[in-house]
């Protein structure tokens, strides 16, 4: 599958249109939540939210619980990213008046263009796509390594996630340079904030790493290391954020002037 945050890219045309009659915090929740059942071990899950019906029955459900947890977390994440993102960042956290039941049409119509987005996307790059399934050419195998034979899905999947996220950031990049920036006498150490985050990192790929590469079982030459990057990329975050956000929680409630 494309990596789960490039697909915010799909959404960035949509920001216009934020916040009326659309919610951009809930476009980009949409655009990634048809594969967090991945994330949680249930992948019967995620493919159910990869359909039309599944992205009403599972997908805004999913969403919407998501958007809280957004809501909920903002403020302690953006609280502890280094600077320039945080002085960037903080102020437009929104506050849960954001969530009067008044916006909640507008709220659950973003997220669900969100959600299509991610599943249209992931048609042509899935090997069960919908579009794999019905266009003959989509399915012609591309490369060949020793026994393995690589789809023109996987080739997609590659591509797709750099181009994706190479949007993401240079358009993430632009919008933080036009920020106001700091003055020198406002300056703070950030050190603790990069070594909490390198540390929680270096945590997360320690125990995910190895619980790949079991998962991985007995794939050899590169449906080895497919396997391995695939199971990474779901691990590794499970783990990351949940104790990211726990820490930045921990900080936050105990903030003061650092």
């Amino acid at each position: 599958m494309p990596w789960t945050v490039s697909h915010a890219a799909a959404v960035l045309p949509l920001r216009r249109f934020s916040p009326r009659p659309l919610d951009f915090a809930a476009l980009v929740v949409g655009s990634m939540t048809p594969d967090v059942g991945y994330y949680i071990g249930a992948f019967d899950l995620a493919t159910l939210d990869h359909t039309l019906a599944g992205s009403f029955l599972v997908g805004l459900p999913i969403g919407a619980g998501l958007l809280l947890a957004f809501y909920l977390f903002c403020k302690p994440f953006c609280y502890v990213l280094p600077q320039p993102h945080r002085q960037a960042l903080l102020p437009i956290c929104p506050g849960f008046d954001g969530l009067r039941l008044v916006r909640w049409p507008s709220l659950l119509l973003s997220l669900l263009l969100g959600i299509w987005t991610h599943n249209f996307w992931d048609a042509f790059t899935h090997e069960k796509g919908w579009f794999v399934e019905r266009i003959a050419w989509l399915r012609n195998p591309v490369v060949h390594v020793g026994s393995a034979t690589l789809g023109l899905p996987f080739i997609l999947q590659i591509f797709s996630t750099l181009i994706g996220f190479a949007i993401v950031a240079t358009v993430y990049n632009s919008w933080l340079r036009s920020q106001p920036k700091r003055s020198a006498a406002e300056a703070e150490s950030d050190r603790w904030r990069y070594l909490a985050g390198l540390a929680i990192c270096a945590l997360a790929l320690l125990i995910s790493l190895p619980a790949a590469i079991h998962a991985a079982g007995a794939k050899q030459g590169v449906l080895f290391a497919r396997a391995i990057m695939f199971r990474t990329a779901i691990y590794a975050p499970a783990i990351a954020l949940p104790l990211g956000l726990a820490v930045a929680c921990f900080v936050y409630l105990r903030r003061r002037p650092i």
